[in-house]
């Protein structure tokens, strides 16, 4: 099949994507394993938009030599020699773009099970003056029923130790930066116990105890917050038919502090990732 001058010259653009294509599918092991930072969402969207980039070029290459023999006319034409190839780059970049970092954050990779790795965020991240403790686990064991303590310690191991590690690493540059604030989520399993995720409440009341005890210790340089919140719509309450909360309406409804925290930077910790801005730091 003999291809037509402007088929010869159209196909050079989806070949050169191949380039982007073979870079991208060379970082997606870094995101998978966990050695580039990237939120969850991050990283299931990087997989769709590489996915959907390297399927649209193939077709796009497949689909130029029909455009010839089809012997559409206008604005057809234009559509059957452009469209695809167009969508190739447009649908991975709007994948790319909805979910690129704020203005201001940065990743960064922390396993609060990890008192090494939380030493050095913590050393790295000197200017934050708002902590906020989100990273947490649900194994949905029971007590009697469950086959071994495994799911338990690691419950404990995240929800309560894991908490604690960050507050007693982050006290001193919250001091430094003029007393700050610290943010815990214990949620209501703290003072709840659900018979199907006992070993998960029992976790929370620990650091529900935690925050308690934090928040006579630091009195002197800092406020404690404790957001008790029920069903937050993320993954960990995927499975649950009950109505649910945001994850952008919890910010706005946290426990009054007793003084209003000052806020610089901040770090808010998540399952495997933190994110640092220039205001503040959640885990």
């Amino acid at each position: 099949m003999a291809f037509s001058a402007a088929t010869q010259h159209i196909a050079g653009i989806p070949l050169l994507t191949i380039v982007a294509v073979e870079y991208g599918g060379s970082f997606m092991p870094r995101l998978v394993r966990g050695t580039a930072p990237a939120t969850p969402l991050q990283l299931r969207f990087s997989r769709t938009g590489h996915a959907h980039a390297g399927v649209l070029v193939i077709l796009a290459l497949v689909a130029l030599p029909y455009a010839d023999v089809a012997h559409l006319d206008g604005v057809w034409r234009v559509i059957a020699r452009n469209g695809i190839w167009v969508a190739a780059i447009l649908m991975p970049t709007g994948f790319f773009v909805s979910v690129a970092a704020e203005p201001g954050v940065e990743p960064i990779a922390l396993d609060i099970t990890d008192p090494e790795l939380v030493a050095q965020v913590a050393e790295q991240c000197a200017d934050v003056s708002l902590l906020v403790n989100n990273a947490g686990v649900m194994a949905a064991s029971t007590f009697i029923y469950a086959p071994s303590l495994d799911a338990a310690r690691l419950e404990m191991e995240t929800n309560y130790f894991g908490t604690l590690s960050m507050c007693r690493a982050f006290a001193p540059v919250l001091a430094t930066n003029g007393g700050g604030a610290v943010v815990n989520m214990p949620s209501v399993s703290s003072f709840y116990t659900n018979p199907l995720d006992a070993s998960y409440g029992a976790s929370k009341a620990a650091a529900w105890s935690l925050t308690n005890g934090i928040r006579i210790e630091l009195a002197h340089q800092s406020t404690l917050v404790a957001v008790h919140a029920s069903f937050i719509d993320t993954d960990m309450a995927a499975g649950i038919d009950a109505p649910k909360i945001s994850p952008e309406s919890v910010p706005s409804r946290p426990s009054t502090p007793s003084r209003p925290a000052r806020s610089r930077c901040s770090l808010t910790s998540g399952p495997g990732l933190s994110r640092h801005r220039c205001r503040a730091i959640t885990s």
